[in-house]
């Protein structure tokens, strides 16, 4: 009497280590003993390995199974977030996941990994694909970039050696971090308010402070997160429509990116894996000339200090002002110019020669006044030879701007946004100490004297822009206004 011998079923993710077994060098006959197979059935899995790679890649294999892992995956990690964050009666049902999906616009999205080189094939075939005719589509207003970059906003020259290559994921160097998100249009006609992420809800720089020329996010870690591009992702798509705009969004697929919430008027489209370098405009030159003019502004300060033998660093609010203010002097010239290097198909070897030029040639800031403003600070603090200007600006090109969130990470970012609201003392002490200045409130009439002798100082000096004037008369006329509304709101209330 024959025996029936009971066939072993293996999930796909096995199959993948099996296959990966053979492909490290072990013997299939040692490989077939383990996993308990025959070396038929182990021939069959390696031929058919392409077609189980391919079903791993785009998570094509039986719908509800999936459905029913996914859930069970998601409501054991919902009842432990429950226990860490103490909520009691707590019952992670399928009522509930449905609820929580409507809620949240939870979509099921497969994200490739990213490698170690720019692949010039994916690159040329993204620059010819479907995306690229969609963007063809869209009117150049109505296609956008996104992406962050982080700040060491504190850099002083001599430090340039230290924090040259540095990801900033701890330490000393991370206190001296900001993250940026920048996001601008293929035309050049419209540059998003800077979403700028610190590590402190309120730092004692902000005292006074109810006004910033950004939108300021906080972590302990200075990064981006899920949580809050999402939240930037949703009021981008509350205006847009408001102006009744259909946009397209190009992005990274970075982990904060890669599950983007319900939107009704932004299309969300994703560079191939590793071909950012190349394939996105803000990386083309837009956020290299931002810095670069971020820097101008930090080096004269420097400067004005050491005239005055005055030693402090710069603030978070200081620091968000000169930003704010590099991205306004970005001309819509550069911006067209970096989309075009950005989506034009060219071979591998005119690439960097493109973004080369595009850097030298494209920002506002003359590279002779910017040279000489290094040159005078590097005599004044004595810097070694072998730190020179390209170091200095690139010193935070390859800072981290977010990472893989643990569990206790989520809770804690949930606690920490529940404390902002009552936390009026989470000012970073290290930050403070540098400040030099107590802030107070100055009155408007304290305001409106000293633009009067700041105007004076500018007639008396030749070949004055028209525009400082311009702006001058605005913000008089501002000053003027706060002033006259608080002189009528005193006079209603004499009468009461």
């Amino acid at each position: 009497m024959s025996s029936t011998v009971k066939r072993k079923q293996f999930s796909l993710e096995e199959k993948k280590n099996i296959i990966s077994e053979v492909d490290k060098g072990l013997k299939k006959g040692e490989v077939a003993k383990k996993y308990g197979i025959s070396p038929s059935t182990l021939s069959t899995i390696l031929k058919d390995r392409e077609s189980i790679l391919k079903q791993l890649q785009t998570s094509v294999f039986d719908p509800s199974r999936k459905r029913i892992q996914t859930f069970l995956l998601i409501r054991e990690k919902a009842l432990e977030f429950a226990k860490m964050l103490e909520v009691e009666n707590f019952q992670a049902t399928v009522g509930w996941l449905n609820r929580f999906r409507e809620r949240y616009g939870v979509l099921s999205k497969c994200i490739s990994g990213e490698a170690s080189d720019v692949p010039m094939n994916s690159v040329n075939e993204w620059r010819n694909g479907e995306v690229a005719a969609l963007i063809k589509k869209y009117n150049p207003d109505d296609v956008f970039n996104a992406n962050e970059s982080g700040v060491f906003f504190q850099l002083e020259p001599k430090r340039t050696l230290a924090q040259k290559g540095n990801k900033c994921v701890g330490g000393k160097a991370s206190k001296q971090r900001i993250t940026a998100l920048f996001c601008c249009n293929k035309s050049g006609t419209e540059k998003r308010k800077i979403l700028i992420i610190g590590k402190s809800a309120k730092p004692r720089c902000f005292k006074n402070c109810k006004s910033l020329p950004c939108i300021y996010k906080f972590n302990k870690k200075a990064w981006m997160t899920q949580i809050i591009f999402n939240d930037w992702l949703i009021d981008f798509d509350t205006e847009m429509k408001k102006k009744k705009r259909k946009i397209l969004l190009l992005i990274d697929n970075c982990t904060p990116h890669n599950a983007p919430p319900k939107l009704d008027n932004i299309r969300v489209e994703y560079f191939p894996p590793n071909c950012t370098a190349v394939l996105q405009p803000l990386d083309q030159g837009i956020i290299r000339a931002v810095k670069s003019r971020y820097r101008t502004f930090l080096l004269r300060q420097i400067l004005c200090d050491l005239e005055k033998n005055i030693q402090r660093k710069c603030n978070v609010k200081e620091a968000i002002e000169w930003i704010c203010g590099a991205w306004d002097d970005i001309s819509q010239s550069t911006i067209t110019n970096c989309w075009k290097h950005a989506t034009t198909t060219k071979d591998a070897n005119s690439v960097s020669e493109v973004a080369e030029y595009d850097e030298s040639n494209t920002h506002n800031i003359q590279q002779s006044e910017l040279e000489q403003i290094w040159s005078t600070a590097k005599k004044k603090t004595s810097l070694p030879d072998d730190v020179n200007l390209e170091y200095y600006l690139g010193a935070d090109d390859n800072v981290s701007t977010c990472y893989e969130l643990t569990e206790v990470d989520i809770v804690q970012s949930i606690k920490d946004s529940k404390d902002e609201a009552t936390d009026e003392s989470s000012g970073d002490e290290d930050e403070e100490a540098v400040m030099g200045n107590d802030v107070r409130n100055v009155t408007s009439s304290e305001a409106l004297t000293s633009l009067e002798v700041m105007r004076t100082f500018i007639t008396s000096q030749s070949d004055v822009p028209d525009f400082i004037f311009t702006n001058i008369h605005q913000l008089q006329n501002y000053l003027l206004s706060i002033k006259t509304a608080n002189l009528v709101q005193k006079k209603i209330v004499d009468f009461l």
